[in-house]
């Protein structure tokens, strides 16, 4: 028995992808083998049970917290059952770009999706639901002036940010998909980490610089929550 899903951008990434990042979900981290002697200690049963039983009992002190604090505990400790996948594409010969983020989570409908966007929304003034999920499974949201895309389908949530225009996203979500011949990096990644669900990480810094956009617009998205200021503090 797994808490956590494996990875599945990783299996999706087209050429032109030319960064992948992953971090492992909290529970998966304990449940999830790791190509050692114990992974069969970390499948078994009881094992399972130890972390179900802490994370039940986490969960009774969710109920003193703020509530920003509660939605965030709440999806990073009981919603998220996959690590978190981050990939960087760069599209039009490197003109412009997409983030591209993915996760599972124990979420199975719209309307309870629905609502989880209109509670965190509430909680941040600078995160606003421009458009909640349609009947296709798609919603926007703007975080700052900063586009967001998502696609959620079968707790499956995939989300695109960058200068993409609503009719495009469809065209980079079908992108990704389950592929014969996967990534170049696919090979490498199965010498450090079988699992689908450790830390792994890999970039092509010569394609990623040809990307003349990225930098900047990364600044500006990053200003207003101050890490600019901060950095230029310490420097």
């Amino acid at each position: 028995d797994q808490l956590s899903t494996p990875a599945s951008l990783n299996q999706e990434l087209p050429a032109e992808a030319v960064a992948y990042a992953r971090f492992p979900s909290f529970w998966g981290f304990f449940n999830s083998p790791k190509n050692s002697m114990l992974d069969r200690a970390l499948r078994d049963s009881k094992n399972v049970e130890a972390i179900l039983k802490v994370r039940d009992g986490l969960g009774r002190y969710f109920n003193d917290m703020k509530m920003s604090e509660k939605i965030f505990f709440d999806l990073v400790l009981n919603r998220l059952q996959s690590p978190l996948e981050v990939a960087l594409l760069s599209l039009e010969q490197g003109k412009t770009y997409a983030f591209v983020a993915r996760a599972h989570l124990g979420i199975k409908s719209a309307p309870e999706f629905n609502d989880l966007l209109t509670k965190l929304a509430a909680q941040s003034p600078a995160l606003k639901v421009v458009s909640p999920l349609d009947d296709k499974g798609i919603a926007q949201l703007s975080f700052n002036d900063y586009d967001l895309h998502i696609h959620f389908a079968a707790t499956r949530l995939t989300l695109l940010a960058g200068k993409i225009p609503k009719e495009q996203v469809t065209k980079i979500t079908d992108l990704l998909k389950p592929r014969s011949s996967p990534h170049v990096m696919a090979a490498v990644e199965q010498q450090v980490d079988t699992s689908g669900q450790g830390v792994f990480f890999w970039t092509d810094p010569p394609r990623l610089v040809q990307i003349e956009s990225l930098f900047g617009e990364i600044r500006s998205f990053l200003a207003p929550l101050g890490f600019i200021n901060s950095f230029q503090s310490y420097t």
